[in-house]
């Protein structure tokens, strides 16, 4: 009896412990793109006059103004790494998330 009581609060412990960190962790994508995106303002205009220029000499029909928009603040936001985990090139991650939403 006292053996499956500790082994139920381990496990609920362990729940309580990753529902936490789960909460704890930013989102790894989001829409948003206001205050809680976390955009450094002086890079974001850099990367974004960049983009523009970028898709205004590819051959395609995206709204170029939301593609340099999207992928600058991909690239200029704080990133989430994950120790031992191989992470995409942060310019390529924002120019298909750009593609794929304008």
């Amino acid at each position: 009896m006292l053996g499956d009581i500790r082994i139920f609060l381990f496990l609920a412990l362990l729940g309580a412990g990753v529902i936490f960190s789960i909460f704890q962790a930013p989102p790894l994508t989001s829409r948003e793109t206001g205050a809680t995106a976390l955009v450094d303002q002086s890079s974001f205009e850099a990367v974004f006059d960049d983009e523009l220029d970028h898709c205004e000499a590819q051959p395609n029909s995206y709204d170029c103004q939301c593609y340099a928009r999207i992928s600058g603040v991909v690239q200029s936001g704080e990133g989430f790494n994950v120790a031992g985990v191989q992470r995409i090139d942060r310019k390529q991650l924002a120019r298909m998330q750009a593609s794929g939403s304008c």
